[in-house]
C-alpha cells in the first residue's frame, strides 16, 4: 500500500523571506500557487472516482456483507468515504449522470461533489446545468440543492393536486355520459 501512495509525490516549501521579493514576483507565484493548487483539488474527484471502481471491484469479489469489515481491517479510512467513492465511480461510469462530465468534477473541487452525490439526480444536474457550481461556497450549494430539493417538492405535490382533480373530473365526465346514456 505504501508504495501506491508514493505515486504522487509532491514537494511543497515555503520561503520564509518573501519581504525580500518584488510585488509582481509575489504575484507571479501567488497566481502559481493558486493555479497548482486548483489543479490538485481537481483532480481529487477524478482520483477518489478511480479509488472507488477498485473498491467496487474489491467489493464484487468478497463475500456478501463482509465488505464492511474488510473497509475496516484494510483501509485508513472510513467505510462511509469508500461508499462515498463507490458512489461517485458509478455516477461517473454513468453516460447520463451529470457526474459523467469530467471537466464539471474538474472545476468544482470534491467539497462540492459530495454535496451534489447527496443530492437527487435531477437536481444535481439541474444545478450543474444552471448554477455557477464553480463559484459557490459549500455552504451556498447546499442552499441551492434545498431549495431546488423544495421547489420539486412543490411542484411534485401541485402535480398530485391536479392529478387528483383530472380523476375527479374524468369520474364525473364518465358519470354523466352513463347517465345519457341510460336516460
Amino acid at each position: 500500500m505504501q508504495d501506491s501512495m508514493n505515486a504522487i509525490d509532491v514537494m511543497f516549501q515555503t520561503e520564509v523571506n518573501i519581504e525580500n521579493k518584488t510585488t509582481e514576483q509575489l504575484t507571479a507565484e501567488i497566481n502559481n500557487q493558486y493555479y497548482q493548487a486548483e489543479q490538485f483539488a481537481s483532480m481529487s474527484a477524478i482520483m477518489l472516482a478511480e479509488a472507488g471502481k477498485r473498491l467496487l471491484e474489491v467489493k464484487g469479489r468478497i463475500p456478501h456483507g463482509e465488505f464492511g469489515e474488510w473497509c475496516k481491517n484494510n483501509l485508513t479510512f472510513s467505510y462511509r468515504k469508500a461508499a462515498r467513492m463507490m458512489q461517485l465511480a458509478e455516477k461517473m461510469e454513468d453516460e447520463n449522470s451529470p457526474f459523467s462530465k469530467m471537466p464539471t468534477l474538474a472545476t468544482i473541487g470534491i467539497s462540492r461533489v459530495w454535496e451534489l452525490l447527496s443530492a437527487p439526480e435531477e437536481v444535481a444536474a439541474e444545478v450543474i446545468e444552471t448554477g455557477d457550481v464553480e463559484s459557490m461556497t459549500v455552504r451556498e450549494l447546499k442552499e441551492e440543492i434545498s431549495r431546488l430539493k423544495n421547489e420539486k417538492a412543490v411542484v411534485e405535490n401541485n402535480n398530485d393536486d391536479i392529478r387528483k382533480e383530472l380523476a375527479r373530473a374524468q369520474r364525473e365526465l364518465a358519470d354523466a355520459v352513463t347517465e345519457e346514456d341510460t336516460s
